[in-house]
């Protein structure tokens, strides 16, 4: 039986690397956007401080990671 993934937006995918190019697509600009590191996804995104090793690490749902960025690309182009 063949193995399958969950992306982002729900669909299941075999293919490992289609999983893990659409799930950075995802954190790679939260990471940027935060400052954090993401080292665990699916179903949410895993996140620690990038500069705090030693802090504790908590768990960002998929709706809270969209709206994060959505709200960064608005500020970037002006809000209306």
């Amino acid at each position: 039986m063949d193995q399958t993934f969950r992306l982002p937006d729900g669909r299941e995918t075999r293919n490992a690397e289609h999983f893990e190019r659409e799930w950075k697509a995802l954190y790679q600009p939260l990471e940027q956007v935060l400052g954090v590191r993401v080292f665990g996804f699916d179903p949410g995104l895993l996140v620690a401080s990038a500069d705090k090793p030693n802090t504790p690490a908590f768990i960002v749902p998929l709706w809270m990671a969209r709206k994060i960025l959505d709200f960064q690309g608005a500020a970037r182009g002006g809000l209306p």
